[in-house]
């Protein structure tokens, strides 16, 4: 079950784009969270600034980079295999639609795979 500590959605995006640009494999290192980590800094300075925010955002840690990468395994759009992170075909097909900013689609998907993947879910 996930942590709940992923409060945006577009974290998920940002490690799945960032997983594609890799050829959609990625050793499972720290150095691999790092890339991840500067990712999702990056997402939020670009927010902050497009929003006209005059404080910097605080930056994610690592941590916050594991709970991305634990939910998206739950999700089955990662898995971890011979000490790698690699896309699922889920996951590259959701990583197509990030690239092409299909939104309306990309929710759908994300709802499909909470409702198919959560336990809390079961009774609906």
């Amino acid at each position: 079950m996930p942590s709940g500590n992923v409060h945006d959605i577009r974290y998920l995006y940002t490690v799945i784009a960032g997983l594609r640009r890799r050829s959609g494999s990625l050793e499972d290192t720290p150095r691999t969270f790092e890339y991840f980590r500067k990712a999702i800094n990056d997402y939020n300075d670009a927010k902050a600034s497009r929003y006209g925010l005059s404080f910097r955002p605080r930056e994610v840690n690592v941590k916050v980079v594991k709970h991305v990468v634990a939910e998206l395994k739950d999700l089955k759009l990662i898995r971890s295999g011979n000490k790698h992170l690699v896309l699922t075909d889920d996951g590259h097909n959701v990583a197509l639609l990030i690239e092409r900013t299909e939104s309306d689609e990309l929710k759908q998907i994300f709802a499909r795979l909470m409702l198919e993947n959560y336990s809390i879910f079961d009774s609906f």
